[in-house]
């Protein structure tokens, strides 16, 4: 069951699915000329929430995202309302080194990256001791196939692809180091 089932309440994981309802073929958004009706955003964020959960993650995770405004942002964003991810929308204007300590901080099950983004992407990760699980947004990308959300972090018991916040090497330079889960 996905979190907006559980008890009805309008949430943003509903939305997209109240407004398919009351008026589907209305245009939910038209980016640089391609159209989303609200009943094909629902479908694709329904599928993508789906497709989340089937690959592993798990409510609570994080999924980063190093993309521009777009359609498959959009899809990416309701599909993590939907499954109880939380969405952490990176600037694609940072250098890579301060994209790798926000990456760091947060670390997300999975980055999704643009394609244009892929080099800042490449050399902010290849800053990180564990780097995240990537995969590109849309259609040819993460809506086809997502990677798996990796192995499980036995200290906070939750699957992550890195090692978990109990447990992982702290962002701020000085500060202790606590023991891997």
């Amino acid at each position: 069951m996905r979190a907006q089932d559980a008890d009805g309440l309008h949430t943003l994981g509903r939305w997209t699915a109240d407004r398919a309802r009351s008026t589907p073929e209305r245009i939910a958004i038209d980016d640089r000329g391609v159209t989303l009706t609200y009943r094909e955003l629902d479908q694709r964020a329904v599928a993508l929430a789906d497709a989340f959960a089937a690959a592993g993650y798990a409510a609570g995770q994080r999924i980063a995202t190093l993309t521009g405004n777009s359609a498959d942002h959009v899809v990416a964003f309701f599909a993590c309302a939907k499954a109880g991810l939380t969405l952490v929308p990176l600037s694609w204007r940072l250098a890579p080194t301060e994209l790798a300590e926000q990456l760091a901080v947060c670390a997300p099950a999975l980055l999704v990256i643009e394609p244009e983004h892929a080099a800042l992407g490449a050399a902010a990760t290849a800053l990180l001791p564990q780097p995240p699980r990537t995969a590109a947004p849309g259609r040819d990308g993460i809506e086809r196939g997502l990677p798996p959300a990796g192995r499980r972090c036995r200290g906070a018991g939750w699957t992550t692809t890195t090692r978990c916040s109990r447990c992982s090497p702290p962002a701020r330079p000085g500060a202790s180091r606590r023991p891997p889960c």
